[in-house]
């Protein structure tokens, strides 16, 4: 009977283990697919900044951004950063946080550097993904300076 009882602590022990690990990589691939959202809510938010949706920017995103700013500061804020540097175009991710908690969803830190067609920006915005869907929570863009015509 010895035998059997060890048998069944082994059995019993590697299925934990096993139900540990289908957790562990579910809540890595909902991680990753949190920060894909993220990425592309920022290719939906380019395209809407481009054709100066400031107000539909605005009117999505969530409502602690709305307490940070006001529609009219927010879109001036935009609308300031596309006079300075037109239409923005590709986006390469520099850096990402992703924050799972319960009863507060996933939240999605992502530092961009971002070619516009006058220059170069580094966007960081802040989502949360709600039933797959990303909602703008805070963004600032850093323009950085431009290098100019080189002389040799």
């Amino acid at each position: 009977m010895p035998v059997c009882r060890s048998f069944a602590r082994t059995r019993t022990a590697l299925l934990v283990a096993a139900a540990a690990l289908c957790s562990l990589l579910l809540a890595s691939c909902g991680l990753r697919g949190s920060r894909l959202r993220a990425e592309q809510a920022v290719t939906e938010f380019h395209q809407r900044f481009n054709r100066e949706q400031y107000d539909v920017i605005y009117e999505r995103s969530d409502s602690s951004l709305k307490k940070t700013w006001t529609r009219a500061d927010f879109a001036a804020y935009l609308g300031d950063i596309h006079s300075r540097l037109g239409n923005a175009g590709k986006a390469v991710a520099r850096g990402f946080q992703v924050n799972a908690s319960t009863g507060q969803g996933i939240e999605v830190a992502l530092a961009m550097e971002t070619e516009f067609e006058h220059g170069t920006a580094e966007e960081r915005f802040v989502w949360r993904i709600e039933d797959s869907r990303a909602v703008l929570l805070g963004y600032q863009a850093d323009v950085k300076p431009s290098a100019g015509p080189r002389t040799v």
